[in-house]
């Protein structure tokens, strides 16, 4: 994710659920700039991520669970044990079942150590990057938008590909 060469530029791109969080935050700077370097002036990177404070880490973080579907069909759960805001560490699990096929009943459990992203580090992070955020989004609805620094659950940040000083 930190560097890449698709020798091409695009029109735009996503990272979904979370991918952002496997990253430090000088690895994310990375990631942003070979992005950058890839996504034409104006184009949108969506990108989906949790923003962490004191008080929705007090509240709990909800669990995911969704099943796939086809040849092999997947149950997955993942949790957020602990957030350690301080150390700016979120340490999740993941249970992955499958439920059918000649791995059916095999289950698959691991422990993920992930960047906490804050409102405040999540802001360095993109003022240094090519990007500047557009809108922030919940996927669910529309109006209201949420903040750049609302926290919580998974959100979406639409980011823009800044015009290149020639």
């Amino acid at each position: 994710m930190t560097a890449f060469d698709l020798g091409r530029r695009v029109d735009g791109a996503v990272c979904p659920i979370a991918t952002i969080t496997h990253l430090s935050p000088e690895e994310l700077v990375r990631h942003f700039e070979a992005m950058g370097e890839h996504l034409r002036d104006g184009s949108a990177y969506l990108v989906q991520l949790p923003l962490y404070d004191e008080a929705s880490v007090a509240a709990g973080i909800p669990a995911s669970r969704w099943e796939t579907e086809g040849d092999s069909p997947l149950r997955i759960d993942w949790t957020t044990e602990k957030v350690d805001l301080a150390a700016g560490r979120a340490f999740q699990r993941s249970r992955i079942e499958i439920l059918d096929g000649p791995r059916r009943g095999e289950v698959v459990v691991e422990d993920h150590e992930m960047t906490a992203w804050m409102p405040e580090t999540w802001a360095t992070v993109i003022a240094a990057s090519p990007f500047a955020t557009q809108q922030v989004f919940d996927g669910e609805e529309e109006p209201p938008v949420p903040s750049e620094d609302a926290t919580g659950g998974l959100l979406w940040y639409e980011l823009t590909r800044e015009a290149r000083a020639y």
